[in-house]
């Protein structure tokens, strides 16, 4: 029986990549993709493939949508999940600031 959670994952990660060279690494849709390829490998305990997909897609967000928007918000709560999944709690909790006090980048 085919594994479709490897389907989805090979399926959103071909997908991020034509979003990069296609829309741009800043473009939400990318973003969004990105985001979503960091929750899978989350889900996976894939966290050192999981982080840079996180924190391409957060600079996306922040950079086009801002600081205060929610899709920026999540993805940085996605990156702290990282750091606490790591045992890197003082990272979490300096990515989490970033939320608390937007204007302190």
């Amino acid at each position: 029986m085919p594994d479709h959670r490897e389907a989805t994952w090979k399926g959103v990660k071909a997908a991020a990549h034509y979003g990069r060279r296609v829309l741009g690494d800043e473009h939400p849709d990318t973003c969004r993709t990105l985001y979503r390829l960091a929750g899978l490998y989350l889900k996976q305990h894939r966290y050192v493939e999981a982080e840079p997909a996180a924190v391409a897609a957060y600079q996306g967000f922040n950079s086009r949508l801002g600081p205060a928007n929610a899709l920026t918000v999540q993805s940085v709560e996605q990156i702290a999940s990282i750091y606490d999944a790591t045992g890197r709690a003082q990272q979490a909790r300096e990515w989490r600031a970033k939320v608390a006090m937007p204007g302190a980048r």
